[in-house]
C-alpha cells in the first residue's frame, strides 16, 4: 500500500464534508460514514480499528496511514448522555448471546454487573465516527507529537504492530 499525501484544500473538502455528514441530534448509523472518507480509506489501505467503552459503544478510532504514522479520536469522559437500557441489549452482553454465553457468564460479566449496580443508568457515548475519523487521519497525517492518553498506549502498540505488517 502507498502512503497518502493530501493537500491543504484537499483536507478542507473532508472536514467540510464531515461536518455536513455529521448529525449531533441523533447517533450517526453504521452506513452513515461519510463518502469521501470512505473512498480515502479504501483507496489509501488506511487501517482503522474502533475503541469501545466497558458497555461495548464506540467511543473512539485509531487510524494507521502508513507505516509509522498512528492517529487516534476518543470522546471525552464527560460526552456522554446518560440512557435507561436494559443490560441484556447492552453491546457487550449482545456479542456474549450471540455466541452462546451461559447465562452466569452474562451475568458475571462486568459491563453488566455495572448495570445493574447503576439501575441501568448506562453513560453512552456520543461518538460521531466521520468528525472521529477526520481527526485521527488528521494527526496520523500530520505526524505532530501527540499526548497520547494512558489508556491508549497499548492499543496503540498494537496498531504500530499491524501497520508495520499492513504497509511494506
Amino acid at each position: 500500500m502507498h502512503e497518502p499525501k493530501l493537500s491543504q484544500e484537499d483536507w478542507d473538502a473532508i472536514l467540510d464534508s464531515a461536518i455536513a455528514t455529521s448529525n449531533r441530534v441523533r447517533r450517526p448509523q453504521q452506513g452513515d460514514l461519510n463518502p469521501i472518507l470512505k473512498e480515502f480509506l479504501l483507496q489509501h489501505g488506511v487501517l482503522v480499528q474502533y475503541l469501545h467503552d466497558i458497555y461495548g459503544f464506540r467511543r473512539g478510532v485509531l487510524v494507521a496511514t502508513g507505516k509509522d504514522r498512528i492517529g487516534w479520536s476518543s470522546v471525552s469522559d464527560y460526552d456522554v448522555e446518560i440512557q435507561r437500557i436494559d443490560p441484556l441489549k447492552l453491546p457487550t452482553i449482545q456479542g456474549l448471546v450471540k455466541n452462546g454465553a451461559p447465562i452466569a457468564a452474562i451475568m458475571s460479566n462486568r459491563a453488566y454487573r455495572r448495570a445493574i449496580k447503576k439501575n441501568c443508568a448506562i453513560p453512552v457515548p456520543i461518538f460521531d465516527l466521520n468528525i472521529g475519523l477526520f481527526l485521527a487521519i488528521g494527526r496520523a497525517e500530520k505526524g505532530t507529537v501527540q499526548t497520547i492518553p494512558r489508556n491508549l498506549k497499548s492499543t496503540i502498540l498494537e496498531m504500530k504492530e499491524k501497520a508495520s505488517l499492513h504497509f511494506k
